[in-house]
């Protein structure tokens, strides 16, 4: 059989940021909807999570994006320093439009995260930290279904867990030799 398995081709006419990837984006969660949970340790998580951006992403612009689904979450979350994204565009037509500024992506563990991945953007997932609110069943899922291709530097654990770099490279290594002379 021939097959050959080759990323999508999100970064077909991919510029290099040449130092403008400042941004860095937190995906808002629709925790609301979340059946039988503590909303109140929703809430602290996130704010979590958000501290943690603050942390290490010191220096950058940060920007919360509001998941579709969203009602009121951001208001009860510490959004300082933080500027709220309201575009209705999901998260990959954000993505696309701006790869080029984003240095980081992080989400409570929203695909957006997998496809900011895709496009060559450090990327993050906090499940490790939401998994006594959300359940064992749900974090083993979306980590063994969602992310199962994802690299373990994708997976934030805790609050005190580095902020270890894992773009990848733009070009795919299983690109076909005929499209990689496109992209480059």
């Amino acid at each position: 059989m021939n097959i050959s398995v080759i990323s999508q081709p999100y970064n077909w006419d991919y510029h290099p940021t040449n130092g403008r990837a400042i941004k860095v984006i937190f995906f808002g969660s629709d925790f609301k909807n979340l059946s039988k949970s503590n909303i109140g340790e929703l809430i602290r998580l996130t704010n979590g999570c958000l501290e943690y951006i603050r942390r290490n992403c010191h220096g950058l612009k940060l920007y919360y994006k509001f998941h579709p689904g969203e009602t009121d979450e951001s208001k009860l979350l510490n959004l300082e320093g933080f500027e709220l994204v309201r575009d209705n565009n999901n998260a990959e037509m954000f993505l696309y439009k701006n790869r080029e500024e984003i240095k980081y992506a992080f989400s409570q563990n929203s695909t957006a995260s997998s496809v900011a991945f895709s496009f060559g953007i450090n990327s993050y997932v906090f499940l490790e930290p939401f998994q006594p609110v959300v359940g064992k069943v749900a974090t083993n899922y979306w980590r063994e279904t969602l992310f199962a291709e994802m690299p373990d530097n994708f997976f934030i654990k805790n609050f005190n867990h580095p902020l270890i770099s894992n773009a990848r490279s733009i070009i795919s290594q299983d690109m076909p030799k005929s499209l990689v002379e496109i992209v480059q």
